[in-house]
């Protein structure tokens, strides 16, 4: 505006220079600032497969992996997946692939993000962070060992941590169209020797038969509607080794709960004529 008033002054004088009215604003964050984090040091990075020929899954996974690379985390600040990826909606490019509900495989849109979301978790586990929130699915999945997946559904299930460091760290994804996914962790927070991740099966729950009567079967037949599947209790250890590869310390970082799937059986039943 002021520039604009300057002009109309000057329009008919002799004098056409004019000194630009500037209003210096300093940015948030400093070159300097920024080239005393360190984020180039590698703090914890995992990576996982998919199929690739399954196009519409990694196409979600790719969208996904996108929305949390170069994520800038403070110290002391919270990352949330949810927040951060945002709702998996046709309207945002998603499309629909194989989910998880109920124990069951399904299609629904955005399908795969979960592979996502637990490559991040397991990258955050090898940088060393501990204040993470996570919910491990209905049924074991087999991209990651049991105890290291997280699932999420958004505006339900989140998967979320505290940068505890002093200093922000970041995070970067790689997406490789021959199926391979990988979440790296950047800081000056670097964790000197080796982190290791170990599943504990600490219990397999048989599933159990179900029986279900079915008047379209005829009297005394049965029928076996897909098989069951046994349950786990899992424990997850992090465990702390220096560079000769001898133990340190460790440390439970979850357990997990991944209920039995019972085998349903279809039964005739009695006839019903008098």
């Amino acid at each position: 505006d002021r520039l604009t008033e300057q002009i109309k002054i000057v329009l008919l004088a002799k004098k056409r220079q004019i000194r630009l009215p500037v209003t210096e604003i300093q940015p948030k964050v400093t070159e300097k600032e920024i080239s005393n984090w360190s984020l180039l040091q590698l703090m914890g990075i995992f990576t996982t497969h998919f199929d690739p020929t399954q196009v519409d899954r990694a196409h979600n996974i790719r969208l996904a992996a996108q929305s949390i690379n170069n994520i800038l985390i403070e110290p002391r600040n919270t990352f949330s997946f949810n927040e951060t990826v945002g709702p998996r909606i046709y309207e945002e490019g998603y499309r629909e692939a194989p989910i998880i509900i109920e124990n069951q495989l399904v299609s629904g849109v955005g399908g795969g993000i979960c592979q996502v979301s637990s490559t991040l978790y397991n990258a955050l586990l090898m940088a060393g962070f501990s204040k993470i929130t996570r919910v491990n699915h209905s049924l074991p999945i087999g991209y990651v060992p049991m105890g290291q997946d997280a699932t999420v559904v958004f505006g339900a299930t989140d998967l979320t941590f505290i940068n505890t460091l002093s200093k922000p760290v970041m995070l970067a994804t790689s997406y490789n169209v021959d199926g391979y996914l990988t979440v790296a962790v950047l800081g000056s927070g670097r964790i000197e020797g080796r982190v290791r991740l170990i599943t504990k099966i600490i219990e397999i729950i048989p599933y159990s038969n179900v029986e279900v009567q079915d008047p379209m079967l005829a009297k005394g037949e049965r029928k076996v509607e897909g098989n069951g599947k046994n349950g786990y209790k899992v424990e997850l250890f992090r465990v702390w080794e220096n560079s000769d590869g001898q133990v340190e310390r460790e440390e439970i970082v979850n357990r997990s709960y991944y209920p039995p799937v019972p085998r349903l059986i279809k039964v005739g039943v009695e006839d019903n004529e008098q």
